[in-house]
């Protein structure tokens, strides 16, 4: 039986935007708690930010456990 990595995170480069679609809870709640983010930025589910934070919101995910993967 293969072996499933949970996805917590994951990243859609849309050009000028990037959209964080946390796929937990705990995903969506780390985002909540160390972002500063407007009601506005968030597409559904989806957080809209430009891609330079995406880099620096990303790197964060990962070192606290978090697993993000490209869309």
């Amino acid at each position: 039986m293969a072996h499933k990595t949970r996805i917590d995170v994951l990243v859609r480069d849309e050009g000028t935007i990037a959209q964080l679609i946390p796929l937990t809870a705990a995903a969506r709640n780390w985002i909540e708690d160390n972002c500063n983010t407007e009601s506005w930025q968030w597409l559904g589910d989806a957080l809209c930010i430009e891609p330079r934070y995406a880099v620096a919101v990303t790197e964060g995910l990962r070192e606290n456990g978090y697993t993000v993967a490209q869309a």
